[in-house]
């Protein structure tokens, strides 16, 4: 999930098949993993997923707080072995 979203923190809007592209992953698999119950509160995904409407992935509140909260862990923790 980190990729995922340190890959949609970036922009503020994606589509699948350009987060598929910069992640080098099928769309159906980015889609079903960003669908899963668990991710639902770092991720909105906006849209029908029809030609004109395609799905608009963005990342939310929480999930920039939780991205922040990683990468502070692992400085953390890189520095704590350094």
């Amino acid at each position: 999930m980190i990729k995922y979203l340190s890959s949609i923190n970036g922009n503020n809007h994606f589509t699948i098949e350009e987060l598929s592209n910069i992640l080098k992953i099928r769309k159906d698999s980015v889609l079903d993993a960003l669908r899963k119950k668990q991710y639902q509160r770092f991720v909105k995904i906006e849209g029908k997923g029809v030609n004109r409407s395609p799905f608009a992935i963005s990342i939310t509140i929480e999930g920039r707080d939780f991205l922040k909260l990683i990468e502070s862990l692992r400085k953390l923790s890189f520095n704590k072995y350094s």
